[in-house]
């Protein structure tokens, strides 16, 4: 849950690395939140509002989190305009410093709990 927030904290933040980790919670929260509000939806068709809001809300963390997984692999956010970029994006990220920026799990273990 804590890298699914990182997410949304990180709301306009295109520049970075995000690590695998963070991307995959963030995807898997984001799937799980769809089920769950896809079936209230079905259920109670007067609050699909509740699906579209979220959605919505969702895109640009979305469109973010995948720039800066490029990044963190050592790509241009340009790549995610190719339908490449779906491969590119599971592999493991550079360790160290790359031109994007420092490696992200050294910034995350930084963070306070």
């Amino acid at each position: 849950m804590k890298y699914y927030l990182m997410a949304f904290k990180n709301y306009f933040h295109f520049e970075g690395r995000a690590c695998r980790k963070e991307f995959c919670y963030f995807i898997l929260f984001h799937l799980i939140i769809l089920f769950i509000l896809g079936i209230i939806s079905e259920k109670y068709p007067q609050l699909w509002n509740l699906f579209a809001t979220y959605t919505f809300i969702a895109i640009i963390p979305g469109i973010a989190i995948v720039f800066r997984r490029l990044h963190d692999v050592g790509k241009t956010d340009l790549l995610w305009f190719t339908p490449f970029w779906i491969f590119v994006i599971f592999r493991k990220g550079m360790r160290g410093a790359n031109y994007y920026g420092q490696y992200p799990l050294e910034e995350i273990e930084k963070v306070p709990k």
